[in-house]
């Protein structure tokens, strides 16, 4: 492994000492800890009574009220995503009652937990306090930049923890940490399917070169070292394997294997990179993960020129930077901020490794610059200031502009959300509510299903009205298929749907219509028109009385 010049160690140990007594400064300093969680506690809270996504929002919210009333994913209903946020968030509503305010309060909780787990793995990979509030300050902004509700909390929770025991590996090369991470990499499958292959991969991309150098350094030739690696790998796989084993073994007995196989592998690799692809939106925080990640490249490439490359810190670093450009391939489809969500985070914990260095270079220069008198405090409480300052400033419009124009959502499900410009959509819920027995399916859909982007998922929810068909998530490339639409007609058949919802907001102004038009066709002659509501407009099937 390669080392470290003798001189540049010494000093390297001086500022250590340095900031360990800064980290250690005694009870004063925990308080300050806990006020900032707490602040940003209350910033990522502060987020969850605005607004409504009425697409990704309403998929897991409606689908875990399916799974509450006995439905099975895949089997009964479409669901591109594995089952576990649905169960869990079933599992709450079970206990606390299905309502988009239970929802937010545990995803909040699923941020808050990822921000704590951001600030452990900061901590181990740089050496000032600076660095690391920096760090802190921005995860915290990115995480309640994206609103109420995001899908991908508990899949990244799960990364950031994984990625914790991966550190403490490198550190102590503890069978019993590596055999924790696995475990924790394998439950990743339960929210995410693709988060799971670029965690997997990455842990082991860098466990092989790791072990492959460490055992090499020990004398080992290099097929014996290879050997060794790969036993330690295959450790890793074996746990990661045996976690996702019973999910399988669950999907394989409740669901018939061509539903899988059409969900999990014709879906995202024939048709979600053809039909859902965005344009790279070209956005300034879009750029912001690829320059960190090129930067860190560059730092590596250099300290191994340097022969100055092999500290644990360093093994940290580039097992962070394999995550990162694996979750930056995941915005190789859609690269807007939603997508670029994950990456971002671990970004920003890397933005901080570089804060740090450039520090640690100017103090191997200049040792003279650490400042070690009452300017410190100074410093450290200006930090602090500026932190704060920006929580109340970024939060001040949620807080008061944001309250002034919006109106309550007015819904069972709905209560306590704020929301602007959806009047239309509550008169709508409201329709359905008061004309459709609550035992009695409908029909969400959009004006025109070849042109289909998103759908109002929302809907059902909101309404307490289950879905007439199998496919009520309508996703292009999917729904726009006549195989698909021949079998939705013969479901609204089936299932006596008498009211149909039709949203003109869903639709891809950009698509070209593939002329397949059969379930709008058999809707406009077999519905007439009952009611409008701004874009929502309401047909009832033409027979009934």
């Amino acid at each position: 492994m390669y080392g470290i010049n003798q001189t540049r160690k010494t000093k390297l140990i001086n500022l250590e000492v340095h900031i360990i007594k800064w980290k250690l400064g005694g009870n004063k300093e925990g308080i300050v800890i806990i006020f900032i969680f707490a602040a940003s506690l209350f910033y990522l809270f502060s987020r969850i009574w605005f607004g409504l996504n009425v697409y990704d929002e309403g998929i897991s919210l409606y689908g875990a009220v399916r799974v509450m009333e006995g439905y099975i994913p895949y089997r009964d209903f479409y669901y591109l995503y594995p089952p576990g946020n649905l169960y869990l968030l079933a599992l709450l509503f079970k206990g606390f009652g299905p309502s988009i305010l239970v929802s937010r309060i545990f995803n909040t909780i699923i941020l808050f937990f990822i921000l704590i787990c951001c600030y452990f793995i900061t901590q181990k990979i740089v050496l000032d306090k600076i660095s690391l509030l920096i760090s802190f300050f921005l995860i915290t902004l990115w995480l309640g930049m994206d609103g109420s509700f995001n899908v991908l909390a508990l899949p990244i929770l799960c990364i950031l923890f994984s990625s914790i025991f991966i550190f403490k590996y490198f550190e102590n090369r503890s069978r019993q940490n590596l055999i924790i991470a696995g475990i924790l990499t394998g439950i990743t499958v339960y929210f995410r399917w693709d988060f799971f292959l670029y965690l997997f991969l990455s842990i082991s991309l860098t466990l092989l070169i790791f072990n492959y150098i460490y055992y090499s350094d020990l004398g080992y030739n290099r097929l014996l070292s290879l050997i060794k690696a790969e036993k330690k790998l295959i450790i890793f796989w074996v746990f990661s394997i045996l976690t996702i084993v019973p999910l399988v073994i669950l999907l394989l007995y409740y669901v018939p294997i061509n539903e899988l196989i059409s969900q999990f592998i014709i879906y995202p690799i024939q048709i979600y990179p053809l039909y859902s692809p965005f344009p790279w939106s070209y956005q300034y925080y879009d750029l912001i993960p690829i320059f960190i990640y090129l930067c860190i490249s560059l730092w590596i490439f250099y300290n191994l020129s340097k022969r100055n490359f092999g500290s644990k810190k360093d093994w940290k670093v580039i097992f962070l930077l394999f995550l990162g450009l694996s979750l930056t391939f995941y915005t190789k489809v859609r690269p807007d901020s939603g997508h670029f969500f994950p990456a971002m985070i671990t970004a920003l914990i890397l933005f901080a490794f570089f804060c740090s260095e450039i520090i640690k270079i100017n103090y191997l220069i200049q040792p003279q610059i650490v400042i070690r008198h009452p300017i410190s405090t100074i410093l450290k409480f200006l930090v602090l200031f500026l932190i704060i300052g920006s929580f109340i400033l970024y939060s001040t419009p949620v807080l008061t502009n944001k309250i002034n124009n919006v109106t309550p959502l007015n819904l069972e499900r709905g209560n306590g959300i704020y929301v602007s410009q959806q009047e239309d959509f509550i008169d709508g819920v409201k329709y359905i509510q008061l004309t459709v027995p609550p035992n009695d399916k409908i029909f969400v859909g959009n004006t025109n299903t070849d042109n289909t982007d998103v759908n109002n998922v929302m809907f059902y929810f909101l309404a307490g009205r289950d879905s007439g068909v199998f496919y009520y998530d309508l996703e292009p490339g999917v729904i726009t298929t006549l195989p698909v639409q021949l079998e939705m007609i013969k479901e609204l058949q089936k299932n006596n749907v008498n009211y149909i919802i039709l949203w003109s907001g869903g639709e891809n102004i950009n698509a070209q219509s593939n002329g397949i038009m059969v379930l709008d066709n058999y809707i406009q002659s077999h519905y007439m028109l009952s009611k409008t509501f701004g874009n929502y407009t309401i047909y009832t099937i033409k027979n009934f009385s």
